[in-house]
């Protein structure tokens, strides 16, 4: 019985970081801008309430609509605003992560 434990264990933990890579692959989004596309990685920001930036997100929904549905070029809140206001004012509220335009714009 104790030769089989260990390389369960050894699979159970490699199977666990597998799917973790993928869930952080796959949890990446990636925004266009004219700037230099930004990379959003979801995993980072694991501490957080979806709704905190998913406003329109109801408690129990695990599905959110992309932002640029209702944040478009010409709306009173457009893409660029609302990234600005929701991601960096937070970046700067908490100082935590990138701040400046080339932290997170990459060309």
């Amino acid at each position: 019985m104790k030769k089989l434990t260990l390389p369960v264990l050894i699979a159970v933990i490699a199977t666990f970081l597998v799917i973790g890579v993928m869930w952080a692959k796959e949890h990446t989004v990636v925004l266009e801008s004219k700037y230099g596309k930004v990379e959003f990685a979801h995993q980072k920001h694991g501490s957080l309430k979806c709704q905190e930036c998913h406003h329109t997100l109801k408690e129990g929904e695990e599905s959110a609509k992309p932002c640029s549905e209702c944040h478009k070029a010409g709306a009173d809140v457009d893409a660029k605003k609302a990234f600005h206001t929701t991601c960096r004012d937070c970046h700067k509220e908490t100082a935590k992560g990138p701040q400046k335009c080339k932290e997170c714009h990459q060309k």
